[in-house]
């Protein structure tokens, strides 16, 4: 159903397609999607509605695909705000495409009430993102294996500081920055240098700095700039534990003892 020009969704006259598990209905004239228009579709686990002029999503478009949709495609749907009540009922969520499109920030809470337990791909290239709200994915409790946000104005990587050593990110967790005018300070290596999460990027400011790509060029800098920063995550969890427990055993020790 892809190039068909269609005005409205025909979910009626599709409703007899219960074990539909693809939907292509890019590039057609949608303005808007009723809640509840593919709830007939059972099994559907991907979803694809790019190039439509929707401006924006009702809370329940998904509705009753709570257990079951695993892609959605929404790039160059002219979406304004990140689609945060659309999405985050999806328990089976692993790929959001939101590409192309005029979203200008990811506020306080945009990820934090997403219910998937599987790991999430979220694209985000070339919108109109200037900043990301360091609690944006404050609780949050997928994995968040690809963020890929090239061709955006972020300029800080500050958003990273609070959840950079969370569950959140697994060794094969990626962030794309291409393109983006990114300030590589020395906050910018103490939250990158841990390692925790690989980063793409190049650093346009400052000076001293600029046109390094992040990995390596930046990374090996800033141990020479930036000789006073420490990674955010230095410990790990083992050896926070192993600190933990030997304080513990020498405060048993000097109680005992008196």
């Amino acid at each position: 159903m892809t190039d068909c020009r269609l005005e409205d969704f025909p979910a009626q006259a599709l409703s007899y397609l219960t074990n539909l598990t693809f939907l292509f209905i890019g590039n057609n004239a949608f303005t808007h999607l009723p809640p509840g228009a593919f709830s007939s579709f059972k099994k559907l686990r991907l979803i694809s509605v790019q190039e439509n002029k929707l401006g924006a999503l009702q809370p329940d478009t998904f509705a009753g695909l709570e257990n079951v949709l695993e892609k959605v495609n929404l790039e160059a749907t002219d979406l304004e705000e990140f689609p945060t009540t659309s999405m985050e009922k999806l328990k089976k969520l692993e790929m959001l495409r939101l590409s192309k499109n005029s979203i200008s920030e990811l506020g306080a809470g945009a990820l934090s009430g997403f219910q998937t337990t599987k790991n999430l791909d979220l694209y985000l290239m070339e919108n109109k993102i200037s900043e990301i709200d360091p609690e944006a994915f404050t609780g949050a409790g997928f994995i968040l294996r690809k963020l890929q946000l090239d061709g955006n104005t972020i300029s800080s990587l500050a958003f990273l500081d609070s959840i950079i050593c969370s569950k959140m990110f697994s060794k094969n967790s990626h962030i794309y920055l291409m393109g983006c005018p990114l300030q590589c300070t020395c906050d910018t290596y103490s939250i990158l240098s841990s390692e925790k999460v690989l980063v793409d990027g190049t650093c346009k400011s400052p000076d001293n700095v600029k046109d390094l790509d992040i990995r390596p060029d930046f990374i090996q800098k800033g141990k020479e700039i930036c000789k006073d920063a420490k990674p955010k995550c230095s410990q790990a969890p083992h050896q926070r534990f192993s600190v933990s427990l030997s304080v513990a055993v020498t405060a048993v020790v000097v109680l005992f003892s008196v």
